[in-house]
């Protein structure tokens, strides 16, 4: 084994320690074969605001689970976690149990460097280095110890779908690349040195939909051989490419969590039907917005299209004889305004607007 082997070996050592686990029965030995990684009552504060609040969940090997909620409800600092990336923010603590392959992952004795070989990450804007493409992938190795070759470079170049398109030009800068071309430029750095979790936060939001469905496209094939988590506010994209769907909403809680398919088509809490429904939050006061406008504009149309009912008429002369009777108690002013019209036109559509201020009649 050359030396460069030797270290590789190592350094990935640091974060696969044996943990024993108190039950050995056959169910046990199954769910650990099939849960890469687990939560147990996580809770993380900045400060003294908590943005995950007891947060206990499994996610399993070789699937796509998506984590959905509205903006502020705890996503990407969950999956920040995974890495520990908040190790990196002064204010944040970290409370509960994170475990990869079984092992605590915020245990004193693990290298949260040699973690990160492990769990891989991609950020919502493409963030390629100023440097050549050969150089931006063959980065994600040397910072973790592995050796260069043109033979992984190219391995994750194809296995980010990347390498036909931009093989003939490995020395051009990678800022050169379109935004969709560098996002996968920045999953073939992630998954260079073959990591095990690949973590996505919001890959696609910064992309035009044809950039977003190869993206999209590729994770159907990266999930072949990797563990893929991503934080997505897209329904539809949660819908067409995960296996598992988590539910944040306010407070940092995981609101549910099960398969796809039961939380989009039958979900267990009525909060979760109103998110995905459009009903919670601000997407519910904008359909509610978009209502009134359809409703009032549908109104005004069929109004103009037939002329003013008789008692509309007759209400409105009503109020022209009352307004003319105050005129004369007020010195001339009605209704002790300050200014006041001579004349009350007929009602007819050119004018039907001012009826919008007036009192509904029953008929």
């Amino acid at each position: 084994m050359s030396q460069d082997e030797v270290s590789e070996t190592n350094t990935d050592s640091l974060i696969t320690t044996d943990v024993q686990s108190e039950s050995t029965d056959q169910t046990t030995e199954t769910s650990k074969a099939e849960t890469i990684v687990a939560t147990e009552s996580l809770d993380v504060y900045y400060d003294n605001d908590q943005a995950i609040d007891n947060v206990s969940m499994e996610i399993p090997t070789n699937k796509v689970t998506a984590l959905i909620g509205p903006s502020g409800c705890g996503k990407s600092t969950f999956l920040r976690c995974l890495n520990r990336m908040n190790d990196l923010i002064d204010i944040a603590r970290v409370d509960g149990v994170v475990t990869l392959d079984g092992t605590n992952i915020y245990n004193d004795d693990v290298d949260p460097v040699a973690l990160r070989r492990k769990v891989g990450m991609v950020f919502q804007e493409p963030n390629p280095f100023p440097k050549s493409i050969y150089d931006n992938v063959g980065y994600g190795l040397k910072v973790q110890g592995k050796k260069v070759t043109d033979e992984r470079i190219e391995e994750a170049l194809r296995g980010a779908a990347l390498w036909d398109e931009i093989h003939d030009r490995l020395d051009q800068s990678g800022l050169e690349l379109s935004g969709g071309q560098q996002q996968r430029l920045c999953i073939a750095r992630a998954i260079a040195p073959d990591p095990e979790i690949l973590l996505m936060d919001e890959p696609t939001s910064a992309l035009d939909p044809i950039a977003a469905s190869k993206i999209e496209n590729l994770i159907d094939e990266l999930v072949e051989e990797y563990t893929v988590i991503i934080v997505t506010h897209n329904m539809q994209q949660a819908a067409r490419i995960s296996d598992k769907t988590a539910v944040f909403l306010t407070g940092g809680k995981l609101v549910e969590y099960d398969n796809t398919s039961k939380i989009f088509e039958d979900p267990e809490h009525e909060r979760v039907e109103d998110y995905i429904t459009g009903k919670f939050g601000w997407t519910r006061q904008r359909i509610l917005m978009d209502n009134q406008r359809s409703q009032i504009k549908t109104h005004v149309l069929s109004t103009r299209r037939q002329p003013p009912a008789p008692q509309f008429n007759e209400r409105l002369s009503q109020l022209g004889n009352e307004r003319g009777q105050n005129r004369k108690r007020n010195g001339g002013v009605a209704d002790g305004s300050t200014t006041d019209t001579e004349t009350y036109p007929p009602i007819g559509e050119h004018v039907f607007s001012a009826s919008l201020s007036l009192p509904i009649l029953s008929e």
